[in-house]
This record gives C-alpha cells, sequence and structure tokens, in this order.
C-alpha cells in the first residue's frame, strides 16, 4: 500500500510547480513568511480517504482515494483588482498544471487524478472555491484572500 504522507508529498510536488506559487506547506495551518504573494497550504488532518478491498481477506486495501482540501493564499496587495487578477490567474494555472500531471509517480507505484468509491467510474472533478471575505492580518502581519481547491487523487489506474 502507498503510504499516505507519500501521495501528499507527491501532490505537494505538483502544486510546487504551479505558476505563480512561492511556497507550498504541507505542515502548517497559516501563511508561510517567505511567500512573496501566493502561499498554499495543505492543512494537516483536511482529507478525505476511502479504501476498498477486492478480495475479502485481504491485509492491505486494493485501492485508495483521497481528496486533499488545499488552501491558496494570496497576500493582499491593498489593489483588489491585482489580488483578483491573482486569484483568477491561479485557479486557471493551478487547474491546467493538474491536468498535466494527471499520472504521478509515487516510488514505484503511480496514482492519478480522481476520485474512486468502488464504482464504475472515477470521478474526475477537482473544484475551486474562493472565500468571499479577505482573512484578517496573520503573523506577518498581511491581510489575505483564499481559495480551498479540491484535489482527488486514487490508485485506481
Amino acid at each position: 500500500m502507498i503510504e499516505l504522507t507519500d501521495i501528499k508529498e507527491t501532490v505537494a510536488t505538483v502544486l510546487r510547480s504551479i505558476p505563480g506559487v512561492d511556497v507550498v506547506n504541507t505542515y502548517g495551518y497559516f501563511p508561510d513568511t517567505q511567500a512573496a504573494s501566493v502561499c498554499v497550504i495543505m492543512p494537516p488532518f483536511r482529507l478525505q480517504s476511502n479504501y476498498g478491498f477486492i478480495q475479502p481477506g485481504s491485509t492491505e486495501p486494493d485501492w485508495q482515494s483521497h481528496r486533499f482540501f488545499v488552501e491558496f493564499w494570496v497576500k493582499d496587495t491593498g489593489d483588489p483588482v491585482v489580488v483578483d487578477q491573482t486569484m483568477t490567474a491561479l485557479n486557471t494555472a493551478a487547474a491546467t498544471t493538474l491536468l498535466a500531471n494527471q499520472l504521478m509517480t509515487v516510488g514505484a507505484d503511480q496514482i492519478r487524478l480522481g476520485w474512486y468509491d468502488g464504482g464504475s467510474a472515477l470521478d474526475f472533478r477537482f473544484e475551486w472555491e474562493v472565500y468571499p471575505e479577505m482573512m484578517p492580518p496573520m503573523q506577518d502581519g498581511n491581510a489575505y484572500l483564499v481559495a480551498t481547491m479540491t484535489i482527488p487523487v486514487t490508485t485506481v489506474i
């Protein structure tokens, strides 16, 4: 069975390649102070997992699917037009980057973009939602606009 931490790090590697992303944080809940404009956060414990067995009596799952709820934190520049343009560009860049990486290698195994629940088909949707108001200033003194993207991955190829 592929370890969940390895799957998460593989997805984080893809997220690091999104144009405009400065930092990807897989262990915290707040934006990294090193981010010039955009910090991506994969909050701990913020995921949904589904495991399945084909053979009764199996000692480990035959497949697994996970939905990562990833946050994109865009630093407030003081100009709402710039913040909106940055968020809109991120939405498109994230979708394009994920589609270019539908198959990902984790060690000797592969995972793919998609959610599987034991039915006959994969669900390939990933969702993007922008929170309607700015987050108050964080530890770095900056306010942020935050979007959440749901990224599904599965071992079902």
